[in-house]
């Protein structure tokens, strides 16, 4: 039913998206998720509410990477575990 959506039906991505800010996610992440239009960089399927996601270094720290936007990418928790074995 058009006009009944609310930030408080538990869609948290699409509503941190729309609203730019949200107490229970990090600038950071919502930065991410804007950046990356809402899809996990690896597998390339949409965030859906629920998800549990990692922020990821693309170029490791210990490999000299910065802790900049352009070094960081939100996936999904499992495929964070996967690109990290």
């Amino acid at each position: 039913m058009k006009g009944t959506a609310s930030p408080f039906n538990g869609n948290l991505v699409y509503w941190s998206k729309r609203l730019r800010k949200s107490p229970d996610v990090s600038t950071r992440v919502l930065k991410l998720l804007e950046n990356q239009k809402g899809k996990c960089e690896i597998c390339g399927l949409m965030f859906m509410d629920g998800d549990k996601w990692e922020v990821d270094h693309i170029m490791p720290t210990s490999r000299g990477g910065k802790d900049w936007y352009t070094n960081l990418q939100l996936l999904h928790d499992y495929c964070h575990d996967y690109k990290s074995a």
